[in-house]
């Protein structure tokens, strides 16, 4: 029996639900199509087609259509909302009747708290009236100007419930309708870490911290020098690229930690005029790259990228999905020759820096791709 266009918008809507991230309204066409087809109750471009244009005709996907073709360019997604579960309807229920008991109560209040439940499933019920509370206070204090441009983890940790990451893991339009604008506080002081001699002939920025200590170990005869950042620590490497790309182009100075030997002051290895970028080869990474090259203009790829472009070429190499960390890399467009690409390349597979060795670490490390 043919699935009726309402199943369909349905099931497409789950599925581009799952693969949004947090506040995301507009993707590539292809890239929603492709989402699609890899859900294996859809299965086909052909298929694809059709569930989008179940959405398209209701209204909840805007874009340019073309029959037999699907989406043109980007497509806007306004996706009803997913039906309120009895947990969620709680919570709501609970923030009412704890609002009904404040002073200070504002228009809208109520919806903004309500609107934090994404993040506050297993959030219990006995704690709910000190987060209130320590909303309540945070709002008041930021208003009043005490904590405008200290560290947002520093602020977060000063109520009653003492945690510093609550503020950055709530969702920031709920506590932007709720009058906590978050962009007022500071980010943590970004450190990097450096190894290498007094004058090198070369800096190399690495994506990741395995590979950054597999280098130094390698080079400690050559004149190179490495720079790399571990945000929160040796043990928590997600996110490391994004990471340096925010310390390469902070406007507050990232503080140095010298690994091994005695590099120059930071200033002088972000201005060498043989700085290289090295991280993994995937869509984000590259696109990690664009963006410091933009604070960095003399910036360029390594040449060690040179063996993983090879495993990409030979047929190996990793697809984007969550079981190797890369799940949501959507396509883009690049105007740099090189730059596109490489983006072809590693269009549907990508590769990690820690693929590369010692003996090519000693051969490429000190020059340009």
């Amino acid at each position: 029996m043919a699935m009726r266009p309402e199943e369909r918008a349905e099931i497409a809507r789950e599925i581009l639900r799952r693969h949004l991230r947090p506040g995301q309204t507009i993707m590539q066409g292809a890239s929603a199509l492709k989402r699609l087809e890899g859900d294996r109750r859809i299965g086909t471009l052909i298929e694809a087609r059709l569930f989008l244009k179940a959405l398209v005709d209701l209204g909840e996907v805007e874009c340019t259509w073309v029959d037999r073709q699907g989406p043109i360019g980007l497509v806007t997604l306004k996706l009803a909302p997913p039906p309120m579960s009895a947990a969620e309807a709680e919570w709501r229920a609970r923030v009412s009747d704890l609002l009904n008991t404040r002073a200070d109560v504002r228009p809208g209040d109520e919806a903004a708290l309500g609107d934090l439940w994404p993040k506050l499933a297993d959030w219990p019920s006995w704690c709910a009236d000190d987060l209130i509370a320590d909303l309540y206070d945070f709002r008041t204090r930021l208003e009043a100007g005490e904590y405008t441009g200290k560290s947002a983890y520093l602020f977060s940790a000063s109520g009653r419930l003492a945690s510093s990451k609550l503020l950055s893991l709530l969702p920031k339009p709920a506590l932007m309708a709720f009058g906590i604008d978050t962009t007022l506080l500071s980010d943590p002081p970004p450190y990097v870490i450096v190894a290498g001699p007094s004058e090198p002939q070369a800096v190399v920025l690495v994506e990741n911290p395995e590979a950054f200590e597999m280098a130094v170990a390698a080079t400690t005869d050559l004149p190179v020098a490495w720079v790399s950042t571990y945000g929160f620590g040796i043990a928590h490497v997600d996110g490391a690229g994004a990471r340096m790309a925010a310390a390469v182009t902070s406007l507050v100075a990232p503080i140095p930690l010298v690994r091994a030997g005695s590099p120059p002051p930071l200033d002088q290895l972000l201005a060498h005029p043989r700085l290289f970028h090295w991280g993994d080869l995937d869509l984000a990474g590259l696109l990690i790259f664009r963006s410091m090259q933009v604070a960095r203009p003399q910036l360029r790829l390594s040449a060690l990228y040179q063996p993983m472009i090879a495993l990409l070429q030979s047929g190996g190499g990793h697809p984007y999905v969550e079981a190797t960390g890369k799940p949501k890399q959507d396509r883009w467009t690049s105007d740099d020759p090189l730059i596109s690409e490489l983006l072809t390349v590693c269009a549907t597979r990508a590769v990690d820096q820690e693929l590369v060795g010692v003996a090519a670490i000693r051969t490429l490390a000190l020059e340009e791709f």
